[in-house]
């Protein structure tokens, strides 16, 4: 079962705090909206409103966002929606906030009313912290005789392992 996004209309963008950004594939430029100003636009839907570039005529993407962006891949889950027929992307949604908690099922899209694909970003891996992990459990092994026997053995079949030809 699809869900409907939270919300519809590019008036329910400006209510929920959210940024409306066009970017143009062939002059790679995203201007932003001002949907304070542009308020005739806040009745029309999200995914079949079309948009073209001022500069050189070129179909333009719609792009939701919020306000402030976050780094991918830092401590929190991002996640980015699009639909491919309709062409309009939501990125950096956080699925434990509002408007989208609870949203565990995939969305409709407002236009074709098909399923609304996405991608889902978690906390980064930083190869620190394995080193830093790593280092741990040597040092539980060092303190218990038969886990740094059992790892001794396991370290050297992994080294004889890494030695041979295929």
């Amino acid at each position: 079962m699809l869900r409907e996004l939270p919300f519809q209309t590019i008036g329910d963008i400006a209510r929920h705090g959210l940024e409306l950004h066009v970017y143009c594939s062939r002059c790679f430029a995203t201007r932003r909206l001002d949907l304070e100003v542009n308020t005739a636009l806040h009745g029309r839907a999200i995914a079949t409103t079309r948009f073209r570039c001022r500069r050189c005529g070129t179909p333009g993407v719609p792009k939701i966002r919020p306000a402030e962006l976050l780094p991918v891949g830092g401590p929190v889950t991002l996640a980015f929606l699009w639909c491919n027929s309709c062409i309009w992307e939501i990125d950096q949604a956080q699925l434990d906030k509002l408007p989208w908690s609870g949203s565990s099922q995939h969305y409709r899209c407002p236009g074709c009313r098909g399923r609304v694909a996405w991608h889902i970003h978690g906390p980064a891996w930083r190869p620190g912290r394995q080193h830093e992990q790593q280092q741990e459990e040597r040092m539980l092994l060092d303190d218990n005789p038969v886990g740094r026997d059992q790892a001794s053995r396991s370290e050297g079949l992994s080294l004889a392992a890494s030695h041979m030809k295929l």
